[in-house]
């Protein structure tokens, strides 16, 4: 359930602070697994509060975070996940060219174009599992597009091992 006030849902939208509090069951109150939490942000294009989110266990120590980070040059989008915060494990990105000043769209079945952002180790820079067929990945679903469009949300693939889930 989120909690944030009413104006900063209606005003500030998508850059409003929040704190998601996910518990069992289907009504507040369940036992906690889980808390999100998301400061006030700047839209991405800003250089300074970018978005980003912290997952907290119940006790409040936060256990990892995923953040935009922006690069003077570029106007490609980055992402970082850190486990435990501070601490880069994954950049997230999807495969550049021109000297990672461009996004390099890559064919998918048919004529459509699609741009994954694929998983890079943060410490050699190197794809994750490049070799496999679906390496781990998230990108947008061209055939729920219209589908997810209708109630306002991207519909989103991810495949992380063998593993794929339609998150919509």
């Amino acid at each position: 359930i989120e909690e944030s006030s009413c104006l900063a849902r209606n005003c500030l939208q998508e850059m409003r602070p929040a704190a998601f509090r996910v518990s069992t069951g289907s009504e507040p109150g369940g036992d906690p697994l889980i808390e999100l939490h998301k400061p006030l942000t700047l839209p991405q294009c800003a250089c300074c509060c970018p978005p980003q989110l912290t997952a907290k266990s119940p006790d409040g120590t936060e256990l990892n975070r995923s953040k935009i980070v922006r690069t003077w040059c570029s106007e490609v989008p980055y992402f970082v996940f850190e486990e435990p915060p501070g601490t880069k494990k994954y950049e997230i990105h999807p495969p550049v060219k021109c000297m990672g000043m461009c996004i390099k769209r890559e064919r998918g079945y048919g004529k459509c174009c699609f741009t994954p952002f694929y998983f890079y180790d943060a410490k050699t820079g190197q794809q994750i599992q490049p070799d496999q067929p679906f390496p781990p990945q998230i990108k947008r679903i061209p055939r729920g597009t219209k589908r997810c469009c209708r109630i306002g949300l991207p519909c989103v693939s991810c495949y992380i091992g063998d593993c794929e889930d339609c998150i919509t």
